[in-house]
């Protein structure tokens, strides 16, 4: 698996989207980046990155 996302960053937002779809009980949840597009899954909550271009299409 590639990131784009620098690792920092990707750990800090990985962990609190993990951390607000638990507290709001959400199964799944979305970061938008520039271009990177992927799935991750933890715990049983998904999270999809989407490229902001994408993200603006749906």
């Amino acid at each position: 698996m590639y990131f784009h996302i620098k690792h920092f960053f990707y750990d800090t937002s990985k962990h609190g989207m993990i951390k607000a779809l638990e507290l709001f009980n959400i199964k799944e949840g979305a970061l938008i980046t520039t271009s990177q597009k992927d799935q991750f899954e933890k715990n049983g909550k998904i999270i999809h990155v989407i490229p902001a271009h994408e993200y603006l299409l749906i």
